[in-house]
């Protein structure tokens, strides 16, 4: 079976990205921007896997939560395809405090990927690109 990532463009595969990293469960609304096919389809088959992974932790009797919230991916694929930052304070009512933390988390897990060992070059390659399109302006941490 193909990777989920294989064919998706780096602001597609942030947008997947903030789904599987962000537990986001808490706020309520889903936010008015939508995320294009690509992005949805990949998110169903995310959803499936998660699905089986917590059947099989609760046959096993392993507490850990998967997370698994698309809330903000919408978000995430609208500032990776170069939105300004009022665009994106205008497309939610979210506290901006919790979209740049998401965006944040969503930059380091690409840069963890870029660390992993043995991490297949084509996915190096899109955590790169993918993180250049979210690591700007408000999101960019000062060092």
């Amino acid at each position: 079976s193909k990777e989920v990532y294989k064919d998706l463009t780096p602001s597609e595969f942030a947008a997947v990205l903030t789904a599987i990293i962000s537990d986001e469960s808490r706020l309520e609304t889903t936010a008015k921007i939508k995320v294009n096919p690509a992005v949805d389809m990949a998110l169903a088959r995310i959803q499936k896997i998660a699905k089986r992974v917590f059947r099989l932790q609760r046959e096993f009797d392993i507490d850990i939560p998967v997370a698994y919230s698309p809330v903000l991916s919408g978000l995430t694929q609208m500032w990776a395809n170069g939105a300004t930052w009022d665009e994106m304070r205008e497309a939610t009512d979210y506290d901006e405090g919790d979209v740049v933390r998401c965006l944040r988390r969503t930059v380091d897990i690409c840069r963890q990927f870029l660390r992993a060992p043995n991490a297949p070059q084509d996915l190096i390659e899109l955590c790169t690109n993918t993180e250049l399109l979210l690591a700007r302006d408000e999101v960019q941490e000062a060092f």
